[in-house]
């Protein structure tokens, strides 16, 4: 059952706390008990109850001192202490009692009913209290971590507390800096009075929405804030606080200033420039708009566009269902002017979905194109000549007026450029030769070629989709009946890309080059020149480029004697065959030694000749080094592997065996071949097999099966099915991504079989223990029991003989009474300890679970016990063993752990039992404490050891310095097949 709570009886009348402990303990709580003041400050502080019921007597600290201290301890401040009383119960003794912090003072003797009601109580309140404070906290941090400046000001404008985003925002150190300052010394000097106005009127309205001021920084710096504030009131409705919100909104007042900048900009366009929404309401109308269609933008700010504009709603409803599906419409509309006069417009619609606004807008751009089309129509007449001109022309064509309008094209033109034939007739040669930048130079260009007769040049055009087209024009005038300009384009938009490319990939080749670590060379082949050699070559060689331009075999020089020969061959023979990679040493000027891989690459004309050379040297000292010390390493561990006389296996996180030396392959039968790739968990036996396969999943760590580092004696399985006895240890070998492992695995079968007979000796000895403690356990109850009993009744003889004036011999004959009824207590533990009945009588699970609670009731350690409800009766030799072991484990853990929690588990897994028992203690070195034991010749880790392998099981004890102690037992239930 799951403890209620922990609470601390201090009284020193023990019939009294035997009894509140009992009745507590039946009522669900964990019971501590003390007789004194000062015992029960010591097992406050050590183990923090939640709940003092504290007797206000007590013979060395009065119970109101001992609550004062407990109280006065921060600490302790959530334990709640019930003073009681049996003589101190004026209001006077409870007024003064509670004085000292007690949370209730009760008059003995107590109703348990009443205790029980009140202690649950207290108990609900302080959950309840504890919760306030946690969700207290939790509104802090959230309130912290707000991206908005938060803070509580009093009425008066005193700043009370700010979150970290206000500091953060104005520039402080710290809250500590901007608590106890007026937030209306924040506010600029031009919105001072209105924030003060603005906050009297919020506290007779209760709020303040969204208005923004303009607050000063720490370094007195300006930031634009949004402020919203709500006032917090008592209960009687007066203004208490104001909790204000403010938003940093300097960015957005910058971008709407710049909106408005835009916004000017455009109403100096010439086109009529309308924004709407998808419903066709109206949002901006420029200074165009209304100068070509007659309305003011206040008269059409809100309306429709179909309703001031077009007569045909379903030309513009054709339009809206294609800006819709593709997010851009282009085309011609007639609309109608105030004043109802046609205009032809070239349109552009663009939808644009992320705006200020949170909703869809559309830009609609209408250019004024009915003076082009009344040309259009005048020019009919020269499109004949037009068309015979165009068709003879194999390459872009366009006729132009004086102006630059354009008159006519042809199709290269168009799928030069990328409009139609129709959108380019709208335009002039200025919206497409990026050159032309205004009307001006238009017109003074049109005027040279006029005066010229016209030529070749080139220039760049700019393509319908907004990219660049490079463009060679060949251009003449022509006077007909009257002046046009005529001009054939090529577009050289991919010979100029490639001459780009060509130029930018040199560049990026001399660059990367320069910044190479390894040295870069090239030659001639033919010349033995050197074309380039890289920065990195002065770094490494230490001599200097130049140099080597002056003597391209400068670099040779520097080569060791020892292999100058060799390299000087190799640069004859295999560099124009592509199988030039060498590594060699050059000594620099210093005098220091690097190792070098150098290689070449022939590089061949269209006819297949090699013409030119391409190398890379690269300064591998540092890789030649470790790669010295790997092969060092590398030999080391075969000569171990290749020597070592017990089996060495290495596998990876999945347990498949990857590496395995000889000793393993004789061990197990078996070739290398045939054993790596295999599971390793098949040569541990079944019944261990998944304790194993836990450990291996956890990677050994200890947790759950074996761990790192431990040495573990069980029974090996060979592959063909025979077994032997084993001891492995496991070794991590981190790498890498998943680690890797290697077992070492000694055969000591020859040893367990002399440990065998020693433990069939030991067996031996231990039944005669036992058989020996069952005859002094019987002789203890019928022979020492019966004698002291039968003292006890001549005592009590003896004490009805005296006469009444004898109260001194009463005292001592009381004494003796009472030393006997302990000598009984004490020959009955003894008894049941040497011959516990519980195990005979109910069996091993409910033995240790007796034993356990018997351990709890009679020391002060915290004994939590997990033990299966198993009622199958096990081997009696199992039984007492496993017994003994949890006896000594527990018996050492009092004297020597310092503990004061034991954790007991006993269950069956399988056909194995696993007993665990750990402790909280100050725990030891292993190896010290066995060093220590061979001087001192220790037994209990050795007798648990001794009776584990004489039940066919694996003993494993972990122990961490100031982190106590973990013993571990796995016996199979039955013998191991």
């Amino acid at each position: 059952m799951n403890s209620k709570g922990l609470i601390l009886v201090v009284d020193d009348e023990v019939d009294i706390l035997r009894v509140y402990s009992q009745f507590l303990r039946r009522a669900g709580y964990d019971v501590l008990e003390a007789t004194t003041g000062n015992e029960g400050l010591q097992k406050v502080r050590a183990l923090k109850p939640d709940l003092v019921l504290l007797d206000v007597r007590l013979p060395d600290l009065g119970g109101m001192d001992v609550c004062q201290q407990i109280k006065s301890d921060p600490n302790f401040r959530d334990i709640l202490v019930i003073l009681c009383s049996g003589d101190a119960i004026s209001h006077e003794d409870k007024v003064d009692g509670l004085g000292t912090g007690a949370d209730e003072y009760l008059s003995k003797p107590v109703n348990h009913a009443e205790l029980l009601a009140r202690i649950r109580t207290m108990m609900r309140i302080r959950d309840n209290v504890a919760a306030l404070r946690a969700s207290e906290e939790h509104h802090r941090r959230l309130i912290d971590i707000l991206p908005d400046a938060f803070c509580v000001i009093r009425p008066q404008g005193q700043i009370m507390s700010v979150n970290s985003r206000a500091v953060v925002m104005l520039g402080y150190d710290g809250p500590k800096d901007l608590i106890g300052k007026t937030l209306f010394s924040l506010i600029s000097a031009k919105d001072s009075g209105r924030i003060k106005q603005d906050f009297l009127a919020a506290m007779e309205t209760g709020s303040l929405s969204a208005t923004a001021y303009t607050l000063l920084k720490n370094d007195r710096s300006a930031v634009r804030v949004e402020l919203s504030a709500t006032v917090s009131n008592q209960g009687v409705g007066q203004p208490v606080a104001m909790v204000c919100v403010m938003r940093d909104i300097t960015e957005r007042s910058e971008a709407t200033r710049r909106i408005q900048q835009l916004l000017s900009l455009l109403d100096q366009a010439h086109d009529v420039i309308i924004v709407r929404d998808l419903d066709q309401h109206i949002h901006y109308f420029n200074q165009g708009a209304e100068r070509i269609l007659g309305w003011k933008a206040e008269e059409v700010k809100g309306r429709r566009v179909s309703e001031i504009l077009f007569q045909e709603p379903a030309n513009f409803a054709s339009a809206q269902d294609q800006l819709l599906r593709t997010g851009i419409w282009t085309g011609e509309l007639l609309a109608f002017d105030k004043l109802e006069r046609p205009i032809i417009f070239q349109t552009r619609w663009t939808l644009v979905s992320e705006t200020i606004e949170n909703f869809p807008l559309v830009v609609c751009i209408y250019t004024d194109i009915t003076e082009q089309k009344l040309a259009e129509e005048r020019l009919r007449d020269h499109e004949a000549l037009s068309r015979r001109i165009l068709g003879s022309a194999l390459e872009g064509f366009c006729r132009l007026d004086l102006e630059g309008q354009l008159l006519d094209v042809n199709e290269a033109c168009c799928r030069i450029t990328g409009y139609s034939r129709e959108e380019l007739l709208s335009m002039n040669i200025s919206n497409l030769d990026i050159n032309l930048a205004s009307r001006e130079v238009t017109l003074q260009r049109i005027q040279e070629i006029v005066q010229s007769g016209g030529g070749r040049s080139e220039t760049i055009y700019r393509h319908k989709e907004g990219r660049l087209i490079d463009v060679e024009l060949i251009t003449t005038s022509l006077k007909l009946r009257q002046t046009y300009i005529f001009k054939f384009l090529r577009d050289q938009t991919e010979r100029k890309r490639t001459e780009k490319l060509l130029r930018s990939s040199e560049e990026r080749f001399r660059q990367l080059a320069d910044n190479l670590r390894q040295v870069f060379w090239m030659v001639d082949v033919t010349s033995r020149e050197l074309i380039y050699v890289s920065p990195a070559y002065e770094e490494i060689w230490g001599r200097t480029c130049k140099s080597l331009y002056a003597n391209n075999l400068d670099w040779l020089e520097a080569v060791h004697p020892e292999d100058r020969p060799r390299i000087l061959a190799a640069v004859q023979t295999k560099q124009t065959n592509g199988t030039y990679d060498e590594i060699y040493r050059i000594i620099r000027p210093d005098g220091s030694i690097r190792w070098i891989q150098d290689r070449a690459i022939p590089i061949r004309d269209e006819a297949g000749s090699v013409f030119r050379l391409a190398g890379l040297a690269e300064d591998i000292t540092r890789r030649k080094e470790g790669w010295d010390a790997l092969y060092e390493s590398e030999a080391h561990k075969s000569a171990i592997m290749r020597v070592a006389l017990d089996a060495i296996l290495t596998i990876d996180h999945a347990g498949t065996i990857i590496e395995l030396n000889s000793a393993a392959e004789k061990m197990f039968t078996k070739h290398r071949a045939k054993l790596v790739g295999q599971d390793i968990t098949k040569i541990i036996p079944s019944p261990l097999r998944s304790w194993f396969q836990n450990g291996l999943a956890s990677h050994f760590s200890g947790k759950i099966g074996p761990a790192t580092g431990s040495r573990i004696e069980l029974p090996v399985l060979r592959t063909d099915g025979s077994r032997f006895f084993g001891e492995i240890g496991i070794v991590r070998v981190e790498l890498k991504g998943q680690p890797t492992f290697t077992l070492n695995i000694r055969d000591i079968t020859q040893r367990k079989r002399a440990e065998e007979e020693l433990r069939s000796f030991h067996r031996r000895i231990i039944e005669t223990q036992e058989a020996e403690r069952l005859r002094i356990a019987g002789e203890l109850h019928d022979g020492i029991n019966q004698i002291i009993a039968s003292v006890k009744m001549r005592l009590k003889k003896v004490d009805n003989m005296l006469p009444g004036n004898k109260p001194a011999a009463r005292e001592i004959l009381s004494r003796c009474d009472q030393l006997l009824v302990k000598a009984l207590e004490e020959n009955r533990r003894i008894a049941r300890n040497l011959r516990p009945s519980d195990l005979d009588d109910f069996g091993l699970f409910a033995a240790c679970q007796n034993y356990c609670d018997e351990i709890r009731l009679h020391s002060n350690l915290q004994i939590q016990c997990l033990i299966d409800s198993y009622n199958e009766r096990l081997p009696s030799d199992l039984e007492m063993n496993l017994f003994r072991i949890l006896q000594e484990a527990i018996s050492n853990i009092e004297k020597h752990a310092k503990a004061r929690a034991i954790k007991v588990q006993l269950q069956v897994q399988g056909h194995s039992i696993h007993l665990k028992i750990s402790d909280d203690g100050c725990g030891f070195n292993l190896k010290k404490k066995a060093d220590t034991k061979k001087k001192h010749r220790g037994f209990g880790v050795a007798n648990m050891r001794e009776r584990v392998v004489l039940l066919g099981g694996t003993f494993e004890i972990r122990s961490v310095a100031k982190k106590g102690t973990t013993i571990t037992v796995i016996v199979p239930t039955r013998p191991v097949p």
